[in-house]
């Protein structure tokens, strides 16, 4: 797909999932199926197993997040893969081109993660209490 001219091709997604315990985010390159425990003589017997190709996010700038107070979470791709199971995927997330000024005044190119807020944000902000008559 990298030959392709933009218009043409299906964009990649990045993601959230889960890798040995810990969230990280990537860039999907890949879907596939894999067989597992086959053997030339049983064949049919196979299992497939969906996975997908991640290029993997640099992890992201702790001393950064906190003078950002957890606002602004900026990362960059590396050049590091993974193999990990299409079910360990927790959610699409947007990772949006920025230029980061450094307080030493050199600009990065990187990007900041968008996170779609889930159904726990209901769990933040106004209490139910607002929501009930005053007559009761």
């Amino acid at each position: 797909e990298k030959l392709k001219s933009s218009s043409q091709i299906c964009i990649s997604r990045n993601v959230k999932f889960i890798h040995n315990g810990w969230e990280q985010f990537g860039e999907v390159q890949y879907f596939t199926q894999l067989a597992m425990d086959a053997t030339e003589q049983d064949a049919e017997k196979a299992q497939f197993e969906d996975i997908t190709l991640v290029c993997l996010y640099t992890i992201l700038d702790n001393q950064l997040l906190q003078v950002l107070s957890h606002t602004l979470m900026v990362s960059k791709l590396s050049d590091q893969f993974v193999v990990t199971h299409v079910k360990s995927i927790k959610s699409i997330v947007g990772m949006i081109p920025y230029h980061l000024k450094c307080p030493s005044g050199i600009i990065e190119d990187c990007f900041f993660l968008m996170e779609k807020p889930g159904l726990d944000i209901s769990q933040l902000g106004i209490s139910y209490s607002v929501y009930q008559d005053k007559d009761n």
